[in-house]
Parts: structure tokens; sequence; C-alpha cells
């Protein structure tokens, strides 16, 4: 009985040794962001990399599959790494980065998908808009008016008798 036991519990730890093997891999819990979208580009971050990693960083535009941009960063001692793609992104509903080692192993990906219609792109500033100065002047051109018409002796509502 003890010998059917050593056995199987040999069977599970020979078993259990690829994944501690895959989970101490470089890079596996590693996690990537996409902030400050615009016109201009992105910005990448990550966390989790192995300290000081090169990473190769790809802009994809997921509709036709075209390069936007590309750059290599290295993560600092903490495994950390922020980098901005500069790249015009006008008009392009979907990105994806491909987060790559320096070797050419895939490390993960971040996608960003933009509703059809959606503005990318910030139109320019023309001004602020003031709805209470419009409504007052809207008013008193109406005022005037009725005060004129009434001054004249027309009825503003009605045409006056013929």
């Amino acid at each position: 009985m003890r010998r059917g036991l050593r056995a199987l519990l040999a069977g599970v730890v020979l078993a259990l040794l690829p994944a501690a093997a895959l989970a101490q891999q470089p890079g596996r819990d590693a996690q990537f962001v996409l902030r400050d979208i615009d016109c201009k580009g992105v910005t990448v971050a990550g966390k989790g990399l192995p300290a000081k990693a090169v990473v190769r960083l790809t802009l994809v535009n997921r509709d036709n599959g075209r390069i936007i941009a590309r750059r290599t960063v290295r993560a600092r001692s903490n495994g950390r790494f922020s980098a901005r793609l500069e790249a015009g992104t006008r008009d392009v509903l979907g990105l994806r980065v491909l987060v790559a080692s320096s070797k050419g192993k895939r490390l993960g990906w971040v996608d960003h998908t933009l509703a059809k219609g959606a503005l990318m792109c910030r139109l320019p500033f023309t001004g602020p808009f003031r709805p209470s100065l419009a409504l007052v002047a809207a008013s008193l051109l109406a005022t005037g008016t009725l005060v004129v018409r009434r001054t004249r002796g027309q009825n503003a509502w009605w045409p006056g008798p013929m």
C-alpha cells in the first residue's frame, strides 16, 4: 500500500514539474496597457518584466494589418516601462500594440477599438459657447420688435383692421 502511494505521489510531482517551469519563465505575468490615445500616437506601459529587459513595441492598424509605428525600449530595474509611440492615428478605429522580447518572442498585446463614427481627434477650439448670452440677445430682439409694432398701432399677434 505504501509503495503504491509513493508511486502516485511521485507521479503527481512529475506531472506538476512542467507547470512549475512554465510559471518561472520571465515575462509570464507581464501586464500591458494603452494610455493617452490621440491623433499623434499612443502611450504603452507594462509591468512584470525581468529587470532591464529589452522590449520591442509594434503599433498595428487592426482594420488592414498595416504597421503604423515601431519602437524598442528597455524596462527599468523594477520590470516596468512606459513609452510613447508617435504615429498618425487619424481615421484608425482599431489599434493593436504587439509586445515582443528582443529575440522576437511574443510577450503579449494590447487592443483598443473605437465605435464606428467616434472621433479619435478633438476638433479645434473655436471659443466658448455661451447659451445665456444668445438667449438674452434673442429675447431682447423679440421684445424690441413687439414694442415697435405696438407703438406704431399694429397688433403684434394679428394684423390690424383693414
